[in-house]
């Protein structure tokens, strides 16, 4: 969420769901009291029994409605189904809203998630306290015992977000659904649109306030605005702005180095997935920052000159395009500019993975996790041009709750010398290592890719990540040559043995190589596993074709290939071996598809040796297929 004009200066950003419980100062803000929820909770329930089903009906709006009504007591009156949502594996997710005096409760949210008509979880925010009268509400004409008109509302959120209207025209309107309460719509100059307006009810603790709700999209579509203002004494109670377009002047991703492109002004109403990052990437829902933190990445310098460790700043309207690597200079005159450009990476692999399943209750990355299950308060550090080492960068993954560190590191192999961020496999690679380490073996034991096999695999699934998220296109060609680390290197054969490639004669890793001397180094064996895996990827895509990498479908070859990866990581078991790993991404294509692509699958792993004969410990090549392959 940004601040992108002077109009907006003064505004203060509020959860959607309004769950913040303290106040918040900004430097160039304003000090507001932000509702407070008394009742919160997120609750598994026992599956002993089935209380939710309804006479074997396994509809998932019906389950969800027995539920509030039989076990949390609420009548029907006093809630409305808004939203029913299909997620995987049979579950549904179900949003529900609370009603009082026909009147919706705006904070008052209860989300289920539903399998075969049973309540799994669900998190509660609906109000408790008593219950007001019912108010007369008046009319626009008249301010009525309500207090405020709509039109004093309205006046009340410009002033408050720093406009001034000149034209403030009021028309009454009848609500959609048969909601109850008058509905207005204002026609103002400093409006873009009509300005839909509502009666509703905001919580603060064991309070219900009276207000007026107002979308407003400002004229010169700086900022959109849900604002509810108490209609009894015109105070802003809370406020939203739905626009988040922060800036940055980074190597976007899909472009693997400054040689393949330049830099370009990314905006984060694109970059950022709202699914992933609800609040955007500079707020953890109850702080905001104007520099290089927020809810999923906390990016800092931590050089060895004191001065320059100081995080860069977008300024209220989170601009941080001015801030810009000149690369004909060595990589220390960059730093802010490498800082943005870590912060930018890393938020952009933790909206990527959670598309795959790398989510909250999986153990990713986040301040808060908006009670969608996991523990928070582990967003990554992100140390940016680190004193510690040149030439590398590394990461480290504790259990879920605990925040992670991620250290990047200078190279020093080419005049000017260059950073690390910059050739973007590479920070790609390192947060794979927090995703593999928290899914393998699940988030709370992260001691599953230990060494060995499993720890060479930990080394191959980044390869993998940063080679399919920035380097292979639709036109990619499998034979081709692929190198990780050639940029910082200034060397085209990369960092690795070979070339990654499809083409045996560039390429030659197979399963067998494991028994070599020397393969027992992680990096070494991580190598065999990604070449395996990149025949896997090549035969799904030349099946299924090439499709949005941040849109998962199990129709496209390269989204598929992600999530079997991902979901071969929470089936394996704790220190896979290389055949285990293989079962696992198998297994995985069986539960998402029935086993569609089996052969595509076999015969990428076959071809590099982990045929069906291949055995764990045992390093002989199997080049055989099941039958029928």
């Amino acid at each position: 969420m940004t601040f992108s004009s002077s109009a907006r200066k003064f505004a203060i950003l509020f959860l959607v769901a309004l769950i913040a419980t303290q106040a918040i100062t900004f430097a160039d803000a304003r000090k507001v009291k932000v509702p407070a929820i008394a009742h919160k909770t997120f609750t598994t329930v026992k599956r002993t029994s089935a209380p939710s089903l309804v006479a074997g009906n396994t509809d998932p709006k019906a389950a969800a409605s027995a539920f509030l009504t039989n076990e949390l007591h609420f009548p029907a009156s006093e809630f409305v189904v808004k939203d029913v949502v299909p997620v995987s594996n049979g579950f549904t997710a179900v949003y529900v809203r609370q009603v009082i005096n026909g009147l919706e409760v705006v904070n008052g949210d209860i989300n289920l998630n539903i399998k075969d008509g049973q309540v799994v979880t669900y998190g509660d925010r609906f109000y408790r306290g008593a219950r007001p009268s019912r108010p007369n509400l008046g009319n626009q004409e008249s301010a009525g015992p309500a207090g405020k008109s709509p039109a004093d509302g309205f006046k009340s959120l410009a002033d408050f977000v720093g406009v001034k209207p000149a034209k403030v025209e009021v028309k009454e309107t009848t609500q959609e659904g048969g909601a109850k309460g008058p509905a207005y719509e204002i026609v103002s100059d400093v409006a873009a649109d009509k300005v839909p307006v509502k009666y509703a009810y905001v919580q603060n603790g064991n309070n219900l306030k009276l207000v007026q709700s107002y979308q407003v999209k400002l004229a010169d579509e700086s900022a959109w605005y849900h604002g509810h203002v108490n209609a009894q004494t015109g105070e802003v109670e809370a406020l939203n702005d739905w626009v988040a377009d922060a800036k940055y002047s980074v190597l976007p991703v899909g472009t693997e180095n400054p040689n393949k492109g330049p830099i370009a002004v990314v905006d984060s109403s694109t970059a950022v997935k709202t699914n992933a990052s609800p609040q955007g990437w500079h707020s953890t829902g109850t702080t905001s920052y104007q520099d290089t933190r927020g809810n999923n990445i906390q990016a800092q310098p931590n050089t060895a000159t004191a001065s320059k460790n100081v995080r860069p700043s977008g300024g209220s309207t989170l601009d941080f395009s001015a801030i810009k690597p000149d690369f004909t200079k060595a990589a220390t005159s960059y730093t802010p500019a490498a800082t943005v450009q870590l912060f930018y990476m890393l938020n952009s692999a933790h909206d990527l993975s959670y598309q795959y399943g790398f989510d909250e209750v999986s153990g990713n990355f986040q301040v808060n996790n908006f009670g969608k299950g996991g523990k928070g308060n582990d967003a990554v550090i992100a140390n940016a041009q680190d004193r510690s080492g040149t030439n590398n960068a590394n990461f480290a993954t504790p259990p879920d709750g605990q925040q992670p560190t991620t250290r990047q590191y200078i190279f020093t192999q080419t005049t000017p010398t260059r950073d690390g961020v910059y050739d973007l496999t590479i920070p790609f690679h390192e947060f794979m290592h927090g995703i593999t380490n928290r899914l393998t073996g699940g988030p709370s034991n992260v001691d599953c890719l230990y060494d060995g096999e499993s720890g060479g695999m930990g080394e191959g699934w980044g390869d993998v990540f940063g080679l399919v998220a920035n380097v292979l296109t639709a036109n990619s060609v499998r034979t081709g040559a692929f190198p990780m680390g050639a940029y910082v290197l200034g060397k085209a054969a990369g960092i690795r043995t070979y070339p990654y490639s499809s083409d045996t004669t560039v390429c030659p890793n197979l399963y067998s190589f494991l028994g070599k001397t020397g393969y027992d180094e992680v990096h070494r064996s991580g190598e065999i596993w990604a070449t395996a895996l990149l025949e896997v990827y090549f035969n799904l895509v030349e099946k299924l074709g090439y499709g949005d990498i941040f849109t998962p479908s199990t129709t496209k070859g390269n989204t598929l290939f992600l999530k079997l990866v991902f979901d071969g990581n929470k089936l394996q078991p704790c220190n896979p071996s290389f055949v285990e790993a293989r079962d696992a991404i198998i297994q995985a294509d069986i539960n998402l598809t029935g086993g569609a692509n089996k052969c595509a699958i076999w015969k990428g792993f076959a071809k590099r040796g982990l045929g069906t004969g291949a055995k764990s410990g045992v390093y002989t090549d199997s080049f055989t297929v099941p039958t029928g392959c």
